[in-house]
């Protein structure tokens, strides 16, 4: 296992460093310390993440949050509020009336410490920040931790961990995007299958979740056959954000076939 470290490009006048984890057959993650983004998982030669080639790329506003951290809270907070032992508590709105992924200074956006593990057959790359609640307005100083390990069974996990001075939400993830085809094609050309009989109901006016379920047998969000994404998208154009509100059963066998050394 190896680590090693360049400067990805330059946020704020601040040099954003690059990490690049490699195991014992060549398999590699990288990561940089803006937004502690995920820019990079090959293995066997075969890039698994979309991924943009410049710092530039991710810190632009049409990113989409590509491969980012998202927190304290994924997702959006109705309203930009949410009640917490009995208090309302208000939030920056950042998408219409509601607060997106964190917020305009959540995880995403914000440059974070990074240090480096190195054992016998993984190595990990821990990012860090000390976040007031001045500074993404939401209730107490968090302290956060973000762990991306790489082992030499090319297995990735990402652990996520926080100690706050007050009670507040923590629900993080990140806002990874697959690609497993060879030479990363575009999606005119692949075909979709998700391991879900069900998907969390959103509202039609602004997409928060309304606590239901929703069964997907006979819809057009049933992907538990794979389908060509063209035609699905005709399907489900309308409605396409509903799609990534859909529960996982079990880890796609294309997925973990891509993974074995």
């Amino acid at each position: 296992m190896q680590i090693t470290t360049d400067v990805f490009g330059q946020h704020n006048d601040q040099n954003i460093d690059r990490y690049t984890i490699t195991n014992a057959s060549g398999s590699f993650i990288q990561v940089i310390t803006l937004g502690a983004t995920w820019t990079g998982f090959t293995v066997n030669n075969h890039p698994l993440i979309v991924h943009f080639d410049t710092l530039g790329e991710y810190d632009a506003p049409t990113s989409y949050s590509l491969c980012k951290a998202i927190g304290r809270v994924a997702g959006r907070l109705g309203k930009a509020q949410a009640t917490i032992n009995g208090k309302q508590v208000h939030f920056t709105a950042n998408e219409n009336d509601n607060t997106l992924h964190g917020g305009p200074n959540g995880f995403s956006e914000i440059v974070w410490n990074a240090e480096q593990s190195i054992r016998d057959h993984d190595a990990s790359v821990t990012f860090s920040r000390h976040i007031p609640s001045s500074e993404d307005n939401f209730p107490g100083d968090l302290d956060a931790r973000i762990t991306y390990t790489l082992t030499d069974d090319n297995q990735v996990s990402i652990n996520f961990s926080a100690a706050s001075t007050e009670d507040t939400l923590f629900n993080p993830t990140n806002h990874v995007y697959w690609n497993l085809t060879d030479g990363q094609k575009d999606l005119t050309t692949q075909e979709l299958q998700v391991n879900s009989t069900r998907r969390l109901t959103l509202a039609d006016s602004d997409k928060v979740p309304t606590g239901d379920f929703t069964d997907l047998a006979g819809t057009g969000y049933d992907f538990a056959t794979a389908r060509d994404i063209p035609s699905a998208w005709l399907t489900l154009k309308p409605k396409l954000a509903r799609l990534k509100s859909m529960m996982l059963t079990k880890l796609p066998q294309a997925l973990t076939n891509q993974l074995r050394p």
